[in-house]
C-alpha cells in the first residue's frame, strides 16, 4: 500500500484557522479538512482561478450520491473553507454562495 497523498498546505492552514479562530473540535476539524481536501483534489488548480460553476459542479456531483445529513455537513464545511480562502485572499469572494 502506498502512502496517503500529502495534505495540501491550504488545508493544513485551514485546520489551524478552525482551531484558533473558530474553536472547532477535533472531529469538526477532521470533517472540514476532508471535504476541503476533496474539493482541492477535484479542482486541481489554484483557488484564485475557481469559479462558482466549478464549485457548484463539484458539490452537485458529490451530493448526488449522498444522504441529506451528509449534504448538510458538506455544505457547511465547504462554505467554511471557501470563506477562509476568501478572507485569506486566496479565492474570489462569494464562492461560498455557489
Amino acid at each position: 500500500m502506498g502512502a496517503a497523498p500529502a495534505e495540501p498546505q491550504l488545508v493544513a492552514d485551514f485546520k489551524t484557522w478552525l482551531r484558533k479562530h473558530r474553536g472547532a473540535s477535533d472531529a469538526t476539524v477532521r470533517l472540514y479538512a476532508r471535504d476541503a481536501a476533496g474539493l482541492m483534489m477535484e479542482l486541481r488548480s489554484d483557488p484564485a482561478g475557481w469559479r462558482p460553476n466549478d464549485v457548484r459542479s463539484y458539490f452537485l456531483q458529490r451530493a448526488s450520491n449522498s444522504g441529506s445529513g451528509t449534504i448538510e455537513k458538506m455544505t457547511t464545511s465547504l462554505r467554511a473553507f471557501l470563506r477562509y480562502l476568501a478572507v485569506a485572499g486566496r479565492c474570489q469572494a462569494g464562492l461560498d454562495g455557489a
